[in-house]
């Protein structure tokens, strides 16, 4: 094989992986937005749990269904919440309970943002190392 199909054939490996990589970066992205969604969805429920904590018993709330839908509901306990602690296991906590599961979710999440970000970091300065690579051996070529 001649020194210019190597190249070649190196040059079109490079962009493979420049394509991958970039698709890669892209991913991380959409999970970077999933993370920011579920931080606000976490400072929400704990908005929630406030207001539950400052609601009188039998008063009535709108409860979320789904869909934009609400039902009212009429509270009975202002002391204690359901929480899903994963894998669908529900567990009975009082408010201040909830709130600190809730803080420690929101470690939990910041933590795996920073690995994230740090990854994007990493990955954005390898595509363009090798976008200049690929660009150094596009005009050396010529």
């Amino acid at each position: 094989m001649s020194e210019k199909n190597e190249k070649q054939q190196e040059m079109q490996q490079k962009l493979i992986i420049l394509q991958l990589l970039q698709r890669r970066l892209e991913e991380m992205k959409q999970q970077e937005a999933l993370i920011q969604n579920k931080m606000a969805e976490l400072a929400v429920t704990q908005e929630g749990l406030e207001g539950i904590g400052k609601a009188a018993k039998k008063n009535d709330i709108l409860v979320p269904i789904g869909s934009g839908m609400f039902t009212y509901a009429t509270v009975t306990d202002t002391e204690q919440v359901i929480v899903d602690v994963g894998s669908g296991v529900m567990v009975e906590k009082d408010l201040k309970a909830a709130d600190r599961f809730i803080e420690e979710r929101k470690r939990e999440i910041e933590g795996l943002e920073k690995e994230l970000e740090k990854e994007s970091g990493d990955l954005a300065e390898k595509i363009t190392q090798l976008a200049e690579e690929i660009q150094a051996s596009q005009q050396g070529q010529e």
